[in-house]
């Protein structure tokens, strides 16, 4: 006992300082950063003064009830409340992951921080529980307090896991070329495209085509002789799609002949032939379409967006307007050339 009170007169003054300061300071720097992100928001004197007007006196009324009340919880979970609502935590992620490609430090912690919004919502209801006092209910209801605040604890602890998995598990990852791989799906409301430099020096997009099931594609080359032959499926594109669930496969003569046809397919190849018995030598290109491996029954999946703050989905959103983002310069991909199946004749 006499530890704890000693620990109230001599360092929670400090201590309740401290953490007012961070918490002022840390929504403070929400204007530069935000500018440094380049998110369209409002970062003149107005959002400035309106940041001042609204953290200045939560802040201090924190940090004074924390410092002269130190066992008093409300001061301490005032200033948590304040640095939650206003941190630059979307901002300092945005910079570090899309800007600086996760090389800046702190870069992690500010997406655990972003996906910790549940907690701000447990400490309103603690909060509005717990006033003027700063204790639970006695009684009868100590026991459904205690259970309800715990269960809250759980449930944002679980939802902000989210955040800390995705830097845990590296599920984005970004390297010192820009190259962004993702350890699960990419779902974007705009278009998918690639940036392409013309020799005129302007950079256009090119489109990817999109489907309503996961298909793989894989082209090549190949001759008749004496008007047929066998084409093989590449091995390591065989392992990528399920040819048992059926494939197409689209045919394009190079030279005159009287049409070609598919006489049988097989799971790892098909036999291409002459139109009416004919024995042309000609050079043909095919196109093959196969369902994607283990996503051969998916079909226009219903899409559902994670929940969030508001603050979140505005971010989100203006994240979006193309004219407000620094895109980083192309990444430069190596990208293996596989030899093309050489065809078989019969």
């Amino acid at each position: 006992m006499v530890g704890t009170k000693a620990w109230s007169w001599r360092v929670a003054p400090g201590a309740a300082v401290a953490f007012g300061a961070i918490t002022l300071g840390a929504g403070l720097a929400t204007v530069p950063l935000g500018r440094l992100a380049r998110q369209p928001e409002p970062h003149g004197p107005l959002s400035l003064l309106f940041l001042v007007l609204f953290l200045t006196p939560g802040v201090m009324v924190g940090t004074l009830l924390a410092a002269r009340r130190p066992r008093n919880p409300i001061g301490w979970m005032l200033l948590a409340f304040y640095l939650l609502a206003e941190n630059p935590a979307g901002d300092y992620a945005i910079i570090d992951y899309r800007l600086h490609h996760g090389h800046l430090p702190l870069g992690s912690v500010a997406v655990v921080v972003l996906a910790s919004w549940p907690v701000w919502l447990v400490l309103i209801a603690v909060l509005l529980w717990v006033f003027p006092d700063g204790r639970l209910p006695q009684a009868r209801w100590r026991r459904v307090a205690v259970v309800l605040v715990a269960a809250g604890a759980l449930l944002a602890v679980a939802a902000t896991a989210g955040g800390a998995a995705a830097v845990a598990g590296h599920t984005v990852r970004i390297d010192a070329s820009g190259n962004l791989d993702i350890s699960g799906n990419l779902t974007v409301a705009g278009s998918k495209s690639a940036r392409v430099k013309l020799q005129d020096g302007r950079e256009v997009a090119l489109y990817a085509v999109e489907s309503p099931e996961n298909w793989f594609e894989d082209f090549g080359t190949a001759h008749l002789q004496a008007g047929t032959t066998r084409i093989s499926l590449e091995p390591g594109f065989l392992q990528t799609v399920d040819t048992a669930a059926d494939y197409h496969v689209f045919l394009t003569p190079n030279g005159d002949c009287r049409g070609l046809y598919i006489a049988r397919k097989t799971r790892g190849d098909f036999e291409v032939r002459e139109l009416r018995g004919g024995n042309s030598s000609v050079a043909f290109d095919y196109r093959i379409v196969a369902r994607r491996r283990g996503f051969e029954n998916v079909r226009l999946q219903d899409v559902h967006l994670p929940q969030g703050p508001k603050d979140m989905h505005s971010r989100v959103a203006s994240m979006r307007s193309s004219e407000h983002m620094l895109a980083p310069p192309p990444p430069r991909v190596t990208i293996p050339v596989l030899p093309h199946p050489a065809a078989q004749g019969h």
